[in-house]
């Protein structure tokens, strides 16, 4: 599988992982259940073959599902909304 096979909703939990988020914050972050989140971080880890979070987020980097400048951008966002 490829970054490409990842769904809108699955590139954006996967966004949210590289700022640092659990589970739960992520859930409130993009008004879901936290069930829902668990269910696209498995579905995304076994797409990208990945065996941790971590991974998954630095293959998205690699194949720039996850721009480093937009990362960096909202991670300040993040961080000055505190």
């Amino acid at each position: 599988m490829h970054v490409s096979d990842l769904s809108r909703r699955e590139k954006e939990v996967l966004f949210q992982v590289a700022l640092g988020l659990n589970n739960a914050l992520i859930a409130a972050r993009l008004q879901i259940n936290k069930k829902t989140v668990e269910n696209h971080m498995r579905n995304i880890l076994q797409k990208l073959n990945a065996k941790n979070r971590t991974e998954a987020v630095i293959i998205a980097i690699l194949n720039s599902t996850i721009v480093l400048s937009e990362l960096r951008r909202s991670y300040l966002e993040m961080l000055y909304s505190r």
